[in-house]
């Protein structure tokens, strides 16, 4: 039996916002690759991240929210504050979710993987692996920037909790190595807690997601390319300014539709999914 879902995705920006320019300070900029991995439910992932230190003060250590560990056992903070229930669904105990960084290097530059250390700024818990440190070997200096380059892999768990899949369905939110907020030289990055939001910065996203041919893709921002490889799978770029995270959902059961909205005060000329 085909399984229906309808999701209404983010208008695509087509606006031109060279008319106001850009509509948020853009602090960091995220450069990924992903290609979906339907037999192991996972994920293989390339970041690049270039950072702004928008503080007066200079910044000598980076910290990021690997949320997906919030799955990663029933040990998390996340598990522990919410018995493994969330708004009445249980967690599947067979399908743990995480993220894991295989590598992270200033790009062009030092290899930091070996600094990687997982830290819990709010309860000590040492099972909690949602949030990770890295010292750097030169700070980096007010309204100066750092580009990293980063390897990961992820597991999605059942789907639970904004995350997962479901049988070929994949609903794929929280799921790359994401910078904290920095505030004037003190990092603002909380572990995965039951009751609590997502807080970035606001900046730029292009994201190349591959998945097997046949899958319907729907994502943050406008798609911007589109190709089919020769190992089967296909491979859409989508690009978005002035947001601070990025999703995306994929499963061969989509119908997509889409229709353009345009106005002539304000100019607006979006393209809208459903």
């Amino acid at each position: 039996m085909k399984k229906i879902g309808i999701f209404l995705l983010s208008s695509l920006g087509l606006i031109s916002l060279s008319v106001f320019g850009a509509m948020s300070k853009q602090i960091v900029d995220y450069r990924i690759q992903v290609k979906l991995l339907p037999e192991t439910k996972g994920l293989a992932g390339r970041e690049t991240v270039t950072w702004l230190n928008d503080s007066s003060v200079p910044v000598s250590e980076l910290q990021f929210h690997l949320y997906l560990n919030a799955f990663k056992n029933n040990r998390s903070t996340f598990m522990k504050e919410s018995g493994g229930t969330h708004r009445g669904f249980k967690v599947d105990e067979d399908n743990w979710g995480y993220n894991t960084v295989k590598s992270l290097r200033i790009k062009d530059g030092e290899d930091l993987t070996s600094r990687m250390e997982f830290i819990q700024p709010d309860d000590g818990n040492p099972d909690d692996q949602t949030v990770m440190r890295i010292p750097l070997p030169v700070p980096v200096g007010p309204q100066e920037k750092i580009a990293l380059e980063i390897e990961f892999e992820a597991k999605l768990p059942r789907v639970f909790a904004r995350s997962g899949f479901f049988d070929d369905f994949y609903m794929v939110g929280q799921w790359f190595p994401k910078l904290g907020v920095n505030q004037d030289g003190v990092w603002n990055c909380h572990q995965y807690h039951e009751n609590s939001e997502f807080f970035a910065d606001y900046g730029v996203f292009e994201v190349e997601i591959t998945v097997p041919k046949g899958y319907v893709v729907g994502a943050t921002g406008q798609r911007t390319k589109q190709r089919e490889n020769e190992d089967g799978t296909v491979s859409t770029t989508h690009y978005q300014e002035d947001v601070h995270d990025f999703a995306w959902t994929a499963c061969p059961d989509f119908v997509e539709f889409r229709e353009r909205f345009s106005l002539e005060d304000l100019p607006v000329d979006t393209e809208m999914i459903l």
